[in-house]
């Protein structure tokens, strides 16, 4: 038995990759990452290629990206509440831009430095992240894979350990 809901959407990807061509190489894959030769370990990458006259794209993740993500989240949650200024949006000051002779008009905004509390704070930030990497944190990662239809494709979540290294 067919799934009506499922079959459309698989034909509204067929005709989203009719209207919105891909760009792939000889290879048949697009990537708009570029591969660094001298790097030695890889964190993240993403491809797609045309199957089946469907996008596929696949957004992969190494375990040791999760756990780094893990401690950034970590770390946020043990720095506390982000310190409160009186005034919601930041002072800055216009850049102007003559135009003719006597008017001028604002090309930009200069930002004011940061407070201090707000300097402590990151300083917090970046040295409980130092000290959660250094020590670890109760997180365990394993290998998954999750796929997804969508109006434009087929869009992998995929998580395994393996180098990428070159196209």
């Amino acid at each position: 038995m067919k799934n009506r809901y499922y079959e459309q959407v698989r034909q509204r990807a067929k005709m989203f990759h009719r209207t919105h061509s891909l760009g792939v190489d000889a290879s048949g894959i697009y990537t708009d990452h570029m591969f660094e030769s001298d790097r030695r370990l890889s964190w993240w990458h993403d491809i797609e290629f045309i199957l089946n006259n469907r996008r596929v794209v696949i957004w992969w993740v190494h375990p040791r990206m999760r756990y780094a993500d893990a401690i950034g989240e970590a770390t946020w949650e043990a720095a506390g509440e982000f310190p409160q200024s009186e005034d919601p949006i930041p002072e800055a000051d216009p850049q102007f831009q003559r135009v003719g002779r006597s008017r001028k008009k604002i090309i930009s905004y200069l930002s004011r430095p940061t407070s201090k509390a707000v300097g402590e704070f990151y300083d917090r930030v970046s040295l409980l992240r130092e000290q959660f990497a250094a020590a670890g944190i109760d997180h365990v990662v394993t290998p998954s894979i999750e796929v997804g239809q969508y109006r434009w494709g087929t869009g992998v979540e995929l998580c395994v350990p393996i180098e990428i290294r070159s196209h």
